[in-house]
Protein backbone atom coordinates (compact mmCIF):
# COMPACT_ATOMS: atom_id res chain seq x y z
CA UNK A 1 0.00 0.00 0.00
CA UNK A 2 0.92 3.26 -1.04
CA UNK A 3 1.83 6.34 1.56
CA UNK A 4 2.35 8.99 -0.49
CA UNK A 5 1.71 10.04 -4.05
CA UNK A 6 4.85 10.21 -6.53
CA UNK A 7 4.82 12.75 -9.22
CA UNK A 8 4.17 10.23 -12.24
CA UNK A 9 1.08 9.46 -9.86
CA UNK A 10 0.04 12.66 -9.64
CA UNK A 11 0.07 13.34 -13.43
CA UNK A 12 -2.05 9.93 -13.98
CA UNK A 13 -4.78 11.14 -11.53
CA UNK A 14 -4.92 14.28 -13.03
CA UNK A 15 -5.02 12.82 -16.81
CA UNK A 16 -8.27 10.95 -15.30
CA UNK A 17 -9.53 13.68 -13.27
CA UNK A 18 -9.94 15.45 -17.23
CA UNK A 19 -13.42 13.88 -17.18
CA UNK A 20 -14.95 16.44 -14.71
CA UNK A 21 -13.90 19.13 -16.40
CA UNK A 22 -16.92 21.56 -16.02
CA UNK A 23 -18.64 20.19 -13.40
CA UNK A 24 -19.83 22.81 -10.68
CA UNK A 25 -18.67 22.92 -7.23
CA UNK A 26 -21.59 22.01 -5.30
CA UNK A 27 -20.26 22.30 -1.85
CA UNK A 28 -16.71 21.69 0.40
CA UNK A 29 -16.53 19.78 3.43
CA UNK A 30 -13.70 19.58 6.24
CA UNK A 31 -14.36 15.94 7.65
CA UNK A 32 -11.17 16.99 9.79
CA UNK A 33 -8.56 19.54 9.97
CA UNK A 34 -6.45 16.99 7.40
CA UNK A 35 -8.99 15.71 5.16
CA UNK A 36 -11.07 17.91 2.89
CA UNK A 37 -13.92 16.84 0.36
CA UNK A 38 -15.09 18.64 -2.53
CA UNK A 39 -18.02 17.84 -3.96
CA UNK A 40 -19.13 18.07 -7.93
CA UNK A 41 -22.30 18.49 -9.59
CA UNK A 42 -22.41 16.04 -12.21
CA UNK A 43 -23.25 16.95 -16.04
CA UNK A 44 -25.73 14.93 -18.06
CA UNK A 45 -23.77 15.70 -21.18
CA UNK A 46 -20.34 14.55 -20.07
CA UNK A 47 -20.16 10.37 -20.03
CA UNK A 48 -18.47 9.68 -16.06
CA UNK A 49 -18.21 6.63 -15.42
CA UNK A 50 -20.51 5.74 -12.28
CA UNK A 51 -17.47 5.10 -10.99
CA UNK A 52 -17.04 8.43 -10.32
CA UNK A 53 -20.13 8.42 -9.29
CA UNK A 54 -22.48 8.36 -5.93
CA UNK A 55 -25.86 9.61 -6.28
CA UNK A 56 -24.85 11.70 -9.26
CA UNK A 57 -22.15 13.44 -7.41
CA UNK A 58 -18.76 13.56 -8.02
CA UNK A 59 -16.64 13.62 -4.87
CA UNK A 60 -13.00 14.15 -4.90
CA UNK A 61 -11.14 13.55 -1.44
CA UNK A 62 -7.95 15.98 -0.14
CA UNK A 63 -5.86 14.11 2.68
CA UNK A 64 -3.37 16.57 3.92
CA UNK A 65 -0.34 16.13 1.84
CA UNK A 66 -0.70 12.32 0.90
CA UNK A 67 -3.61 11.75 -1.50
CA UNK A 68 -6.11 13.11 -3.53
CA UNK A 69 -8.76 11.04 -5.61
CA UNK A 70 -12.23 10.43 -6.28
CA UNK A 71 -14.08 8.72 -3.85
CA UNK A 72 -17.54 6.58 -4.53
CA UNK A 73 -18.71 6.16 -0.62
CA UNK A 74 -17.63 9.63 0.94
CA UNK A 75 -17.44 9.98 4.69
CA UNK A 76 -20.25 11.44 5.91
CA UNK A 77 -18.95 12.44 9.55
CA UNK A 78 -18.21 16.23 9.35
CA UNK A 79 -17.10 18.67 11.80
CA UNK A 80 -20.28 20.29 13.13
CA UNK A 81 -19.49 23.60 12.63
CA UNK A 82 -16.87 24.22 9.25
CA UNK A 83 -13.51 26.13 9.75
CA UNK A 84 -13.12 29.62 8.38
CA UNK A 85 -10.64 28.00 5.76
CA UNK A 86 -13.64 26.15 4.60
CA UNK A 87 -15.93 28.65 4.60
CA UNK A 88 -14.05 30.96 2.89
CA UNK A 89 -13.60 28.54 0.10
CA UNK A 90 -17.20 28.05 0.47
CA UNK A 91 -17.78 31.67 -0.13
CA UNK A 92 -15.45 31.99 -3.21
CA UNK A 93 -16.27 28.61 -5.18
CA UNK A 94 -19.29 27.77 -4.18
CA UNK A 95 -21.40 26.73 -7.81
CA UNK A 96 -18.27 27.90 -9.87
CA UNK A 97 -17.52 25.73 -13.14
CA UNK A 98 -14.06 23.67 -12.90
CA UNK A 99 -12.86 24.72 -15.89
CA UNK A 100 -9.10 23.60 -16.06
CA UNK A 101 -7.04 21.29 -13.64
CA UNK A 102 -3.77 20.48 -14.14
CA UNK A 103 -0.33 19.54 -12.99
CA UNK A 104 1.72 22.15 -11.95
CA UNK A 105 5.59 21.27 -13.56
CA UNK A 106 6.32 17.65 -12.62
CA UNK A 107 5.98 18.67 -9.07
CA UNK A 108 3.58 17.07 -6.67
CA UNK A 109 0.93 20.21 -6.65
CA UNK A 110 -2.82 20.13 -8.53
CA UNK A 111 -3.95 23.61 -9.64
CA UNK A 112 -7.72 23.57 -10.03
CA UNK A 113 -9.22 26.41 -12.17
CA UNK A 114 -12.95 27.87 -11.10
CA UNK A 115 -14.76 30.84 -13.44
CA UNK A 116 -13.48 32.83 -15.90
CA UNK A 117 -11.69 36.33 -16.60
CA UNK A 118 -12.02 38.33 -13.27
CA UNK A 119 -14.10 36.16 -11.77
CA UNK A 120 -11.14 33.52 -11.84
CA UNK A 121 -9.86 31.37 -9.00
CA UNK A 122 -7.18 29.06 -8.44
CA UNK A 123 -6.48 26.31 -5.78
CA UNK A 124 -2.88 24.80 -5.82
CA UNK A 125 -3.37 21.45 -3.12
CA UNK A 126 0.58 20.71 -2.48
CA UNK A 127 0.98 16.33 -2.52
CA UNK A 128 4.16 16.84 0.03
CA UNK A 129 5.61 17.45 2.93
CA UNK A 130 2.27 17.92 5.78
CA UNK A 131 0.87 19.36 2.33
CA UNK A 132 -1.49 22.46 1.85
CA UNK A 133 -4.56 24.29 0.02
CA UNK A 134 -4.31 27.56 -1.33
CA UNK A 135 -6.67 29.80 -2.99
CA UNK A 136 -5.63 32.46 -4.70
CA UNK A 137 -7.34 35.62 -7.28
CA UNK A 138 -6.99 35.62 -10.74
CA UNK A 139 -3.99 37.91 -10.01
CA UNK A 140 -2.46 34.95 -7.69
CA UNK A 141 -3.21 36.79 -5.00
CA UNK A 142 -3.28 34.36 -2.12
CA UNK A 143 -7.02 34.62 -0.49
CA UNK A 144 -6.42 31.81 2.09
CA UNK A 145 -4.63 28.47 2.97
CA UNK A 146 -4.39 25.73 5.49
CA UNK A 147 -0.96 26.15 6.85
CA UNK A 148 0.76 29.71 6.82
CA UNK A 149 4.61 29.61 6.77
CA UNK A 150 7.11 32.03 8.07
CA UNK A 151 10.36 32.20 6.88
CA UNK A 152 13.17 34.49 8.70
CA UNK A 153 15.46 35.90 5.93
CA UNK A 154 18.50 35.93 8.21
Amino acid sequence: MKYKLSNIDVAIIIKELQKIKNCRLNNIYDLNNRNFLFKFDNLKDIPISNNFLYENKIYLNYLNGKFFYVTQNPSFQRVQKPTTFVMKLREKLKNKRLTNIEQVGLDKIVKLTFGEEEYTYYIFIELFSQGNIILTDNNYKIITLIRWHDYDES
